[in-house]
């Protein structure tokens, strides 16, 4: 019979490439980038010249990293750029030093002092490596707590009162080192507000297409996070889901009721608006997740919850005072507030009440 051959050809650096041609018999030829894999290792040093993975260092300590990047074949790489990342509790990787490798191979760096963390060492790509990391390194900083206590002797029923400091050590540290976004211009995204030509509209229709048009700038509009908490039809909001849709991980599995009109409720695995349902429970953590991303991610995220005004505080004023305190950056909109804007929808949607507990 006649057979036909294929050929898998893998270097080391894990290129793929496939010969499947054949002319007068002989195989093509197939062309890799044949990058090699270098190793990596790195220490944390000592006061005393000792290399560990493992150190404790004081408060105020400078610390010394010394790494050393190899081929594949056990010789130095020289003029090769590492960097140093660190990262402080569950927070997300910094950047904090750079260094090139000299004719050994090596590099020593010294990193500020700081509190308890973990150190990696990472070697980027080039045209003729791959990039490589060391295992993770860990920095402990010991505690320092002056506690006084105002009475050194007591009789009993009465109280001592205690006074201090913690510094340092194993606290949770915060460490945002998300890139600032730059605002657009006023112009971009507010120009009906600024030609209005005397003409009136509600504050919840120029904040929608405030949003709308912040969403068409290229820096900040993938950073924004509409979320809805029930009825964005009332919000006058139906226009963003064909805009950049509304977001299901599977995309749409079904076809919505409205799929005839020009703004149907179009749901994608890319889609933007976070919708809830009625839950403000779940559409305010969401929030406070994009809110505090920041922090927790590097990431600047603008998240902007719009919610019926009566139902924010009076149902999550608590999660609110949370967000407060973890220091959330985002948007909280109470929609469709005043005593007469929903009058039709009950007693429930006619708030004054909203104001003042937001006010205080």
């Amino acid at each position: 019979g006649r057979y036909e051959a294929r050929f898998r050809v893998v270097d080391c650096a894990g290129n793929e490439g496939l010969i499947a041609s054949f002319s007068g018999g002989l195989p093509g030829v197939v062309t890799l980038p044949l990058r090699m894999r270098p190793r990596l290792s790195a220490a944390l040093v000592d006061s005393r010249g000792r290399e560990s993975a493992r150190i404790r260092a004081g408060r105020k300590s400078r610390v010394a990293v010394s790494a050393r990047l190899l081929d594949d074949a056990g010789e130095p790489m020289e003029g090769s750029e590492i960097e140093v990342r660190e990262r402080i509790g569950s927070g997300a990787w910094k950047v904090v030093a750079r260094a090139a490798t000299g004719a050994s191979g090596r590099a020593g760096l010294r990193l500020d002092a700081g509190p308890s963390r973990r150190i990696q060492v990472v070697a980027l790509d080039t045209r003729t490596s791959t990039g490589a990391s060391s295992e993770e390194l860990v920095v402990e900083v010991p505690a320092q707590v002056t506690i006084k206590v105002a009475r050194r002797s007591l009789r009993n029923g009465q109280a001592a009162r205690f006074s201090g400091r913690v510094l340092g050590g194993y606290l949770p540290a915060r460490a945002s080192t998300a890139a600032p976004l730059a605002p657009p211009p006023l112009a971009d995204y507010a120009r009906f507000a600024l030609q209005a030509d005397g003409k009136e509209m509600s504050t919840t229709m120029a904040l929608v297409r405030m949003i709308s048009g912040l969403l068409k700038d290229k820096a900040v509009g993938p950073r924004i996070v509409p979320i809805i908490a029930d009825e964005a039809r009332t919000f006058g909001m139906a226009d963003l889901f064909r805009q950049i849709g509304i977001y299901s991980p599977l995309g749409q599995l079904y076809q919505p009721e409205d799929a005839d009109q020009v703004s149907y409720y179009r749901e994608a695995a890319n889609g933007q608006i976070l919708e809830e349902g009625i839950n403000e429970a779940g559409a305010l953590a969401s929030w406070v997740a994009a809110a505090t991303s920041h922090a927790a991610h590097g990431i600047a995220m603008l998240p902007m919850y719009i919610y019926y005004s009566i139902f924010g505080f009076q149902r999550v004023g608590d999660a609110i005072w949370a967000a407060a305190d973890s220091r959330a950056r985002g948007f909280l909109f109470g929609a469709t507030a005043g005593r007469t804007t929903l009058s039709g929808e009950g007693l429930q949607h006619q708030d004054g009440s909203s104001h003042l507990v937001a006010g205080t």
